[in-house]
């Protein structure tokens, strides 16, 4: 992070008269390359309508996708670059928001019509924007100091951050994205991730030993039951590394470190499916729209879709070079997105796992 400061020449010894004393020259080096380096990032930070390079972001990490306009359109998220918009029928990317300096991360962003933002800073400012506008900022108190993580409801009206400390705000946003009223609740539990589910009813709160779904209108957690199957919890450090919800809010989907994937069925609470789904590490996870497919991905950068009521493997393949952390199915489940922390987002064939295309 870029701190900002005055920038002083120094010498340790006046130079002779009409001489120009080496570590001037040194100094006015440094002082040119700063400025070139200032100019550059003020060139980099600007938000165009539509991108002004093709490959600019060829190796930015892929951190979030997201179906728009009912599934013709795909929001892409990558770090320094940005949102863009691409039009799934000629995969054009027509539009291009830059949002993300280096000292902020990528949260979740979510929304049909408009694509609503969040952005969490080093600083531990939160903004939330519609589009490319600012509809909200704040400066989280102290225990939001070391952010677990942070999530937005797929229609964009519910955000919500989670802290190690065992705090979480929630934020709901009102439909022309002008009103937004923000409240803190402590949580049972150190926590690792969070996910809303579609219907923006229903927080999920996962722990190293727990889930806890909290109940968004009742403000409290409505039930809970261990991410381990049998007595043991899991291990403090086999942690949850994505989330996922099935369309229909009944089933709920957890990849862990040691690349297993675990489904419960939300009523009831019980373990539905287990399996190894990485070899090393379960970073994304997807359901269909039927709730009866899963697609997992992970760090040893392979593919996988799963028919959960046959409970089989349909396929697996691999074509990222880094780890997968994004999956999602298009809105007629014909078609699988996958982004990776190589920069690409790739479209496969959802029934074959043929590979259709690379977006931009």
């Amino acid at each position: 992070m870029m701190r900002r400061g005055f920038l002083r020449l120094r010498s340790s010894s006046a130079p002779r008269r009409g001489l120009l004393h080496l570590g001037y020259l040194r100094e006015l080096s440094f002082v040119a390359m700063m400025i070139g380096g200032v100019l550059f990032a003020q060139q980099s930070f600007r938000a165009p309508s539509t991108p002004d390079n093709a490959n600019a972001h060829s190796e930015q990490p892929v951190y979030g996708l997201t179906l728009a306009e009912s599934g013709k359109k795909l929001w892409v998220s990558r770090e320094r670059y940005g949102i863009s918009q691409i039009n799934l029928a000629d995969g054009i990317e027509t539009d291009r928001w830059l949002l993300f300096q280096s000292e902020a991360s990528f949260a979740a962003h979510g929304g049909d019509d408009c694509a609503t933002t969040m952005r969490y800073s080093l600083d531990r400012r939160i903004d939330l924007f519609r589009g490319n506008e600012t509809i909200h900022s704040e400066v989280l108190p102290e225990v939001f100091g070391v952010m677990a993580d942070t999530d937005l409801s797929q229609n964009g009206r519910v955000a919500v951050a989670v802290s190690n400390d065992k705090a979480m705000k929630v934020w709901l946003i009102g439909g022309d994205g002008t009103e937004v009223e923000g409240r803190e609740f402590v949580v049972p539990n150190q926590l690792d991730h969070v996910a809303v589910a579609p219907d923006g009813k229903t927080i999920a709160l996962v722990s190293w030993s727990h889930v806890y779904l909290w109940n968004v209108d009742e403000r409290r957690v409505v039930t809970s039951w261990k991410v381990s199957h049998g007595a043991a919890p899991a291990e403090r450090d086999n942690r949850a590394d994505t989330l996922a919800w099935s369309q229909d809010g009944q089933h709920f989907a957890v990849g862990f470190d040691d690349g297993i994937v675990r489904i419960w069925n939300v009523e009831t609470q019980s373990l539905t499916w287990e399996h190894q789904a990485d070899t090393y590490k379960a970073t994304a996870v997807a359901f269909d729209s039927t709730g009866t497919k899963l697609a997992t991905g992970g760090f040893d950068k392979q593919v996988r879709v799963w028919d959960l009521t046959e409970n089989r493997m349909l396929w697996e393949r691999e074509h990222h070079s880094r780890s997968i952390h994004n999956l999602v199915f298009a809105a007629d489940d014909n078609r699988l997105y996958s982004g990776s922390l190589d920069g690409k987002v790739c479209e496969w064939a959802a029934a074959t796992g043929t590979i259709m295309r690379d977006l931009p």
